[in-house]
């Protein structure tokens, strides 16, 4: 910089900014279900069938009266609480279908493409 050139400002943003976790719930046309998890929340299979599953099939039998969960198909991960064996007796007892996930692949998930 020369003399009389004013100096520039530089704006840094902090290292680690803050992050929100949704977990999200969509059909072919759009959402149907979102929830915001709050910092420090731990996710279980206890947290996913009471916070997310639940409210999501309630949602489902909203939309849908007539059809309720019939031919619904849910896809998530292989990760402990989703693929916990309270988790899959939940889902077997409302009627959803597990679409299979490749494992160790989170990498290919449907919802990528």
């Amino acid at each position: 910089m020369g003399r009389g050139n004013p100096s520039t400002t530089v704006v840094r943003r902090s290292k680690f900014a803050p992050k929100i976790l949704f977990s999200t719930f969509f059909k072919s046309n759009g959402p149907v279900f979102i929830y915001r998890v709050e910092r420090g929340q731990a996710i279980d299979h206890h947290f996913y069938i009471n916070d997310c599953l639940r409210p999501l099939v309630d949602e489902i039998k909203r939309q849908r009266p007539s059809y309720g969960t019939s031919h619904i198909k849910i896809h998530h991960d292989n990760g402990r609480p989703y693929i916990h064996k309270d988790v899959s007796n939940y889902l077997e007892s409302e009627g959803l279908t597990v679409m299979p996930h490749p494992p160790n692949s989170s990498d290919l998930s449907p919802c990528d493409f």
